[in-house]
């Protein structure tokens, strides 16, 4: 059986931001974790994710959000799989990036996201 399964992964030297875009049919991916803040664009198909005890359905147009160590999964239940595009944002990076547009830093700890799928605006 040929997999047509595919993943283009690249690192910005500067900031360190990765950036993943890929295509999955099927299993995607086996409950995991990252230590950076999840920014993600689902470009084609139905992901389908299990992320702080719920299943997500993110479609073609939807952003979603992970959180770090945040256990989350991955799988395209419809035929023809899934594509998207993720920012993986470091953490450290991200905080630091915060304190400097505020004087006193953030107000409230560690940044978060207040939803996890956002439809976007055609």
């Amino acid at each position: 059986m040929v997999s047509t399964n595919w993943i283009d992964l690249q690192q910005d030297g500067d900031t360190g931001i990765e950036t993943i875009r890929a295509h999955f049919e099927g299993h995607a991916y086996d409950p995991h974790w990252h230590d950076s803040y999840l920014v993600g664009f689902t470009e084609q198909g139905l992901q389908q994710f299990h992320y702080r005890r719920s299943r997500h359905d993110s479609t073609p147009g939807q952003l979603f959000f992970v959180e770090p160590g945040e256990i989350h999964d991955g799988h395209a239940p419809a035929h023809g799989g899934f594509t998207y595009t993720m920012l993986y944002l470091d953490a450290g990076w991200l905080q630091r990036g915060l304190r400097q547009l505020a004087e006193a830093g953030p107000a409230f700890g560690e940044p978060g996201f207040a939803t996890t799928l956002v439809a976007t605006r055609a």
